[in-house]
Order: C-alpha cells, then structure tokens, then sequence
C-alpha cells in the first residue's frame, strides 16, 4: 500500500473540466511494462460478490489553476499535483519506476515533465477521524427493471448503508474473506457547492466534496485510505486526506 505524490511541470497546460478518463488512461499505459498485472487489473480486477474493483483512486488535479468553467477547461501556468494511491505495491511500484524512466508524460496534448515523486505509506492508527475529499466521493444504486442509474447523496439514508457494503466487499475482493466488523462514513459539513458532475467515457458521474467523520478499526480505514470510499475510485472518485 502506497500514495504516490507526483508533481508535474509544463510551459503551461490546458486541461478539460471532464479530465478523469485522460489520467485514468495514463495509469494503465504506466502500467502496461507489466503487462500480466496491467491485462489482470484492467479486463478483470479482484472480485467479490460479483463485483469488480481495481482498489486504486487518485486525486483531482491541484496546483495554481485558473478554471474557466464557461469555456469548460482550466489552465496550470507551472506545477500541477496528482495524488495516486493502491493497496497494491506491484501497481505503485510499476507506476514510480515507469515515471522515473520516462522523465515525461503526455495528458490531454500536454506534454508534463515529472518534476518530483514522493512515495509514502501512512497508517491510520485512531478508529475515528475527520476526513476531506480530494476527489468527490460518488455513491449509486441500479433501479430494477429500468436498469436506471441513481446517484445518493450524502443525505439520504442509504447513504452511510452503501459506503459500509461497498467497503465489505473491496475488502473481501483483495484478502478472500469478510472484514470482522464495519465502517461508518457520516456527513459533517457539505454545501450545495460540494456537488460536483462530471462527464466519464458515455456517461455522468455525480460526487460529492466536504466534509465527514469516518469511523471503523484502523486497519480498515488504512485500507480504504489507498482504495478510496464509495464507486467509480479508479475514475478519480473517493480519495480522501486526513484533517488534524
């Protein structure tokens, strides 16, 4: 289990407001040196219940943005931050290694020098802490025979009840059995501006930023700290970071 902080330098890079495809595609073409490890995570994933997961998230884009969302893109003039986490150390190992060797990236027809990469393991030692979002957090259903997709919000009552499953299930996908006990995700402060909708592939994902309390033994809020709370975590959706 690793996080992998990356800091990218361009000349000046324009990116879409709908960018998380772009980085999720950079991912695998990192990872494809190792090609069994990138064919197994990319055409199947741990599995449980049924379920697919590939237990790895990253981070929105940061760095000193100028968004403009009437011409739906954001520039960086200099340094932008990418935060990518697995539980799998073949994934971030592969990941730094291919990043080192290659001193530069292409993302969206910006050409990225890799400026700095800091790879850490932090350990979740407390059963309760105080959570923010670096990359919404989204939650959906399928509804019956219509096959329709339905975003939760942090409100809804089947809200906490999702986060807790979908944690089950990511936790038996990895180590083959059922975690001893739960999670409890609870909404704390979220506004109206902490919606966030973007486009992936053919469809819209919705998320949500704030902030939450977040809950459970430790060992299993370490492990969703490098696979990310609720869906879509390797479209760029769950990650979060620790507020003191």
């Amino acid at each position: 289990m690793k996080n992998i902080a990356i800091t990218f330098k361009s000349q000046g890079a324009s990116f879409s407001l709908s960018y998380h495809y772009h980085i999720q595609g950079l991912i695998y073409k990192l990872l494809s040196e190792n090609k069994d490890y990138s064919d197994f995570l990319h055409e199947n994933g741990y599995e449980a219940d049924g379920k697919k997961f590939k237990l790895f998230t990253y981070s929105s884009l940061d760095g000193n943005k100028i968004v403009r969302g009437s011409e739906k893109y954001m520039y960086f003039p200099d340094f932008i931050h990418l935060n990518i986490r697995s539980v799998s150390e073949v994934f971030t190992d592969c990941l730094v290694r291919e990043l080192q060797n290659r001193g530069s990236v292409n993302l969206m027809e910006n050409v990225l020098s890799v400026y700095d990469i800091k790879p850490s393991q932090p350990e979740i030692v407390e059963d309760e802490i105080s959570i923010k979002f670096l990359s919404p957090i989204s939650a959906h259903i399928t509804l019956g025979e219509s096959g329709q997709t339905e975003f939760l919000t942090p409100f809804d009552p089947r809200f906490e009840k999702y986060m807790d499953q979908n944690f089950r299930r990511k936790y038996m996908s990895y180590y083959g059995s059922e975690p001893k006990s739960g999670i409890l995700l609870e909404a704390q402060l979220i506004a109206k501006k902490d919606k966030y909708v973007t486009w992936f592939k053919s469809d819209y994902i919705t998320g949500w930023r704030g902030k939450y309390k977040l809950s459970g033994d430790p060992e299993y809020l370490t492990f969703l700290y490098y696979t990310g709370l609720g869906s879509h975590n390797s479209a760029g959706f769950g990650m979060f970071a620790i507020e003191a």
